[in-house]
């Protein structure tokens, strides 16, 4: 089998969800500026690796979820969180299949390699190595792993560029893919068997509760596409008051709970506008199906964000 590798440059935040590398994600940019991803996926026979780089501060949420093990590690720390767990330079996460992901990354700069392994490989690669069946997860874990363990998979992608596959032969690059697939799973089999199960959650307390309020209001808000968004529903649905939910999107993504929900529909918004057709939909039938009644706010905030009117990107240009 041929190794390949797919890359892929992003600049519009409402196009990005994660299909590159088999996985439905929903992703919303915190601050303003000109968004810029870079993702580049090797395929390996049951396993990808994937190496993304990301220039703004995002929230993401798997939307369905991915159905094979994930293990991610970062280059360096930042502000924010993997998952409910502090994102730290070097240190090695995995998540189980049909695992509900969710993150935030509260800075700018944002690197990181993963791998996603489809259930059959990793158990019998595990049944092999360990002499024993796998030890199934349910929630995020944590690797004992030292950083250097896991630098090549913050490298491999150096490894499969055009340049220096260019005067490898068929035979030498199936067998790079091999290798590349043997450290992958090579990897995780060590990481399970030595791992401990996270327990960010009995650590920080706060941010758990926190990661679930967001998470009901925001459930809420995509349940409930065309209404408005008020702080009084939130504020129900949550069974919370309204400083106590304002403290919950503030410890979780930084901004407010309507500036955020806001956000969230914008980009809702600019997908279904750029896959919409200029001559049986207009602007104000997509603003509304979003929950936007006021046309003219509509219209500045989606300018504000996204640096042109709703009509140009209906239009395509």
């Amino acid at each position: 089998m041929e190794l390949v590798t797919h890359e892929q440059t992003i600049t519009d935040p409402a196009e990005w969800d994660g299909s590159l590398f088999g996985t439905q994600l929903e992703l919303v940019q915190l601050a303003g500026g000109e968004f810029r991803s870079r993702q580049s996926v090797t395929e390996l026979r049951g396993v990808q690796i994937l190496r993304l780089k990301m220039n703004q501060p995002i929230t993401v949420r798997s939307r369905p979820l991915t159905l094979r093990y994930v293990a991610t590690t970062f280059d360096r720390s930042h502000a924010g969180h993997y998952a409910g767990a502090a994102i730290e330079g070097g240190r090695l996460l995995i998540m189980p299949p049909a695992f509900d992901f969710d993150a935030c990354v509260s800075n700018s700069g944002f690197h990181c390699s993963s791998i996603f392994v489809e259930p059959e490989h990793l158990r019998c690669y595990y049944q092999t190595l360990v002499g024993e069946e796998i030890r199934e997860i349910n929630s995020l874990t944590i690797a004992r792993k030292k950083a250097t363990s896991t630098q090549w998979l913050a490298d491999w992608h150096r490894m499969v560029t055009p340049d220096s596959l260019a005067s490898f032969t068929r035979q030498q690059r199936h067998n790079m893919q091999e290798s590349l697939r043997d450290e992958a799973l090579t990897l995780l089999v060590e990481a399970l068997s030595t791992s401990t199960t996270c327990n960010t959650v009995g650590k920080t307390p706060r941010l758990s509760k926190a990661r679930s309020l967001v998470r009901l209001a925001e459930d809420f808000a995509n349940s409930n596409p065309e209404n408005g968004v008020r702080m009084v529903d939130l504020c129900h649905v949550a069974g919370v008051s309204e400083r106590t939910l304002q403290y919950a999107f503030q410890t979780c993504l930084g901004i407010s709970p309507i500036s955020y929900l806001k956000r969230l529909r914008l980009h809702r918004a600019r997908r279904l506008l750029k896959s919409a057709d200029p001559k049986r939909t207009t602007v104000s039938e997509i603003a509304s199906e979003c929950g936007f009644w006021h046309f003219g706010e509509f219209a500045h905030a989606y300018r504000a964000h996204f640096d042109e009117s709703p009509s140009e990107t209906l239009r395509g240009h």
